[in-house]
């Protein structure tokens, strides 16, 4: 009782109550970043301003962590059991450079997977169990300068399939496939 009294009759109650707004105001502001900067469970992140990196490798993923913060730059998934690439997986992660995705079991890619990530330059798909590529797959990823697709079992690659980024391909590598046909009249086109 006698608190309350000095709180609310002290001459001091301006300095104590200016103090008090100033330590919500901080609790407010580190919660905020605390929570802002969360890292998906299992993985190791990166905060490197302004980019930020998470490292989800070999910690038993059956799919890409939905809680990824959207300005990730780059985003390492390999060694996991990771089975589909789903277009929810990346959505809005307009920031994100470089994507790996090496030695999973990724056997299918929904159409439009990687249709937000507008400024990837580099996509390690290598060591997975991919046997197609259709025309869908890869559209929006009109930046991207490297597409590893090797050790898979791809047998067909649709010959539109690499038209997003036919003039930005710096390294495409499809070897230790099973490919039947090469797309030649698309790999013809890469500049």
């Amino acid at each position: 009782m006698d608190f309350f009294f000095f709180l609310f009759f002290s001459p001091f109650r301006s300095v104590i109550f200016l103090t008090m707004e100033r330590l919500v105001i901080y609790l407010l502001v580190i919660s905020t970043a605390v929570k802002a900067m969360m890292c998906p469970k299992r993985c190791m992140c990166q905060n490197l301003s302004p980019s930020f990196t998470i490292l989800c490798t070999k910690t038993g993923l059956l799919f890409v962590p939905p809680s990824i913060d959207r300005r990730t730059a780059e985003l390492r998934l390999m060694d996991n059991f990771i089975t589909t690439l789903r277009r929810k997986d990346f959505a809005n992660m307009t920031n994100l450079i470089h994507l790996t995705l090496s030695r999973n079991t990724i056997s299918q890619i929904m159409p439009y997977a990687f249709f937000d990530l507008k400024g990837l330059h580099a996509l390690h798909l290598d060591s997975n169990r991919l046997t197609y590529i259709n025309e869908d797959h890869f559209k929006g990823l009109i930046n991207l300068r490297h597409l590893i697709l090797s050790n898979n079992q791809l047998n067909y690659i649709s010959p539109g399939s690499l038209d997003d980024f036919i003039e930005t391909i710096e390294d495409l590598d499809l070897s230790y496939n099973n490919l039947v046909n090469v797309p030649w009249e698309t790999i013809a086109k890469l500049s």
